[in-house]
Parts: C-alpha cells; structure tokens; sequence
C-alpha cells in the first residue's frame, strides 16, 4: 500500500498518479495514466457501437476503482490512526522518562 521511510519511520505517500495506476492496473490496463493521452488514436476508426461498448466497459471499470480507492483510503487513515497512537505512546514515554530523572533528582538534593 505505502511505502516506509527508512530514515524517520514514516510512510511515504505515493502520488495521485501512482495510486491511480497502482489500483487501475489491477482492473484495466488500458486506463493506466501513460494509456490515457494515446485512446483517441488507438480508437480512432472504431464505430459508434464499438465506442459505446467500449465507454460502458470504462464506466464499469471506473466503478470498480472508486470502490478499490475508498478501500485505500480506509486502510491508509488506519495507518495513520495507528502511527498517531505510537507516535503518542513514545512521546508519554519519553516523558515520564524526563519526569522521573527530575523527580530523581529532586529527591536527591532533599537528602
């Protein structure tokens, strides 16, 4: 889905486009981005029920990957829900890390 940076832990959002292609490969290859700019020459003597076949074949395929992209962008928001939540728990734990050697420190200067 992401890919992970190794430097800061971080995912690395892919571009719109790399999604695009990424789902759209999986349901038309046709349709990927570097295909688009070239249909028009490819389909330029088909007949109009070919290219009404054709279009009906494309809306279909487009449905599918609004439902794939939704799915993305659910498992993507679990993703950043969950690098949030860890993100938290570290900074709790460095936290009372720092409490501590305070407190510790306090103490010692008491007795």
């Amino acid at each position: 889905m992401t890919q992970t940076s190794s430097t800061i832990g971080l995912p690395t959002v892919p571009s719109g486009v790399d999604i695009y292609d990424a789902l759209m490969g999986k349901i038309d290859s046709e349709l990927l981005s570097v295909n688009l700019p070239h249909l028009d020459e490819k389909y330029e003597n088909e007949t109009p029920d070919q290219r009404a076949i054709r279009y009906k074949r494309y809306e279909q395929a487009y449905a599918k990957y609004d439902k794939a992209y939704a799915q993305w962008l659910a498992d993507f928001g679990v993703l950043v829900s969950s690098l949030k939540r860890t993100a938290l728990r570290s900074a709790e734990a460095e936290d009372r890390k720092a409490e501590e050697a305070q407190l510790k420190n306090m103490e010692s200067k008491m007795s």
